[in-house]
């Protein structure tokens, strides 16, 4: 879903030819229903715009629908290019922050042309996604869990063995608890899910990277530092 939404290519053999290869590029939106749509992963969370559907208290048949959608159809659409043309003459500041900046600067263009808060609440949105994806991994609880316990700007630096050792006895606990079903067994998985989880810890203040010494390779986790306070200048 990741690959549709921002584009991807397939390229292949033409079934049942020995001919050249088939270049296929695609580049779509798509739109998922559902009361719960279960765990969603960092990746396909920063591609999400959401919208939570408010309940009906009035059901109406479907040729009732159709056919006020027949009616205001030509108001709607004429409304929608007409705000078109004016967002696209306008200029805004594209955020440099977000993954999807293309649409962050429609955003900001829409709320430049009519005033309206929608780059926030694209924000306020992402930022209600990652709750989610943290609430359904339960590693970037604990990494969140042991960040917690450093002081800003304070960085820890082990190798991936250490880490897993590190993370796997913090989640036990001093009562023993035992690991879920999918745990990380070895220091590569750990890694890898490490980087799979590393946009929504960055977005709660939690930083992960990877280096390398003349010895080994080391992961390093550490809690961001807060911004310093901005220079004050005397008028003269």
């Amino acid at each position: 879903m990741c690959c549709v939404i921002t584009g991807a290519e397939s390229i292949k053999r033409a079934l049942f030819t020995d001919g050249d290869v088939v270049s296929s590029r695609y580049r779509r939106p798509m739109l998922l229903t559902g009361i719960d749509v279960g765990v969603i992963r960092p990746d396909l969370a920063e591609r999400l715009l959401t919208l939570r559907l408010e309940r009906p208290r009035v059901r109406r048949t479907e040729a009732e629908l159709w056919a006020e959608y027949a009616e205001i159809l030509p108001v709607v659409l004429g409304s929608l290019l007409d705000l078109t043309v004016k967002v696209r003459a306008v200029q805004a500041e594209t955020p440099t922050d977000l993954r999807m900046a293309d649409f962050a600067h429609l955003c900001a263009q829409l709320d430049t042309a009519t005033g309206f808060g929608t780059l926030a609440a694209y924000r306020a949105g992402l930022d209600d996604l990652n709750d989610d994806v943290i609430e359904g991994d339960l590693l970037a609880q604990t990494v969140l869990k042991h960040a917690a316990e450093l002081t800003p700007g304070e960085e820890v630096r082990m190798t991936s063995a250490e880490w897993l050792h590190a993370l796997t006895a913090l989640y036990s606990g001093e009562e023993c608890r035992p690991l879920p079903k999918g745990w990380h067994t070895t220091g590569k998985v750990l890694s890898d899910r490490l980087r799979r989880i590393q946009p929504t810890l960055a977005a709660r203040g939690v930083l992960v990277d990877w280096g390398r010494t003349s010895a080994a390779r080391y992961i390093e986790i550490g809690r961001q530092a807060p911004p310093p306070p901005p220079e004050q200048r005397t008028a003269f």
